[in-house]
């Protein structure tokens, strides 16, 4: 996800020693990036935000450390550093992205499920533990994506199917997404596209 809201933006004019990858990196994964000045050259580094709160409660100093040049310290922020914020409150974008992609993760283990289920059409009730077992032993191989056969008549006693129902509106929208962006959209999710289905 963080690979693809990399590709949203492009910057112009940065300095060689600030790639665009690593500064839309920092932001997007720490809600930040500071640009530090050491020996006349400018770079994009995190660190930790503290110091003494300003009339805004918001953080004053930049403490940051970069053992490739030897350099380390506590910055005054709007003196001897800047702040490049993702959003106000420093959060960036990995709240949102575990967000979605729990809802993208559950609905996988959905889709998965309803595609094993369709393999057989129907759901499997057994009232004993004889019948149950051989209901998982049959489950099982539908999952292996072995094909099996039940020749008992006490197997058909015992056990009784339910259709099953229709497609997941979720797996639906996977199918016609042309990329996951589109899935990310909070303004295009509805709760019926990620209502979990019994399965």
């Amino acid at each position: 996800m963080l690979i693809r809201t990399q590709a949203m933006f492009e910057y112009t004019g940065l300095p060689e020693t600030i790639p665009q990858k690593f500064l839309e990196a920092y932001i997007q994964t720490s809600g930040f990036s500071g640009i530090v000045k050491v020996r006349g050259e400018l770079y994009a580094m995190w660190g930790g935000l503290g110091g003494v709160p300003d009339v805004y409660y918001q953080p004053t100093v930049l403490t940051v450390a970069n053992p490739a040049l030897n350099y380390d310290g506590s910055l005054e922020i709007g003196k001897d550093c800047e702040i490049i914020r993702n959003d106000f409150l420093f959060e960036g974008l990995k709240p949102l992205c575990s967000r979605y992609a729990t809802l993208l993760a559950e609905n996988f283990i959905s889709i998965r499920m309803a595609s094993i289920n369709k393999r057989t059409q129907t759901f499997l009730r057994a009232d004993n533990d004889r019948d149950k077992d051989a209901a998982d032993k049959f489950v099982k191989d539908l999952v292996d994506g072995k094909l099996s056969a039940v020749m008992t008549t006490p197997f058909f006693d015992g056990i009784t199917a339910q259709p099953y129902g229709q497609e997941l509106p979720a797996r639906r929208r996977l199918r016609n997404s042309p990329n996951f962006i589109s899935i990310l959209n909070p303004n295009g999710l509805t709760t019926s596209d990620f209502r979990p289905t019994t399965i």
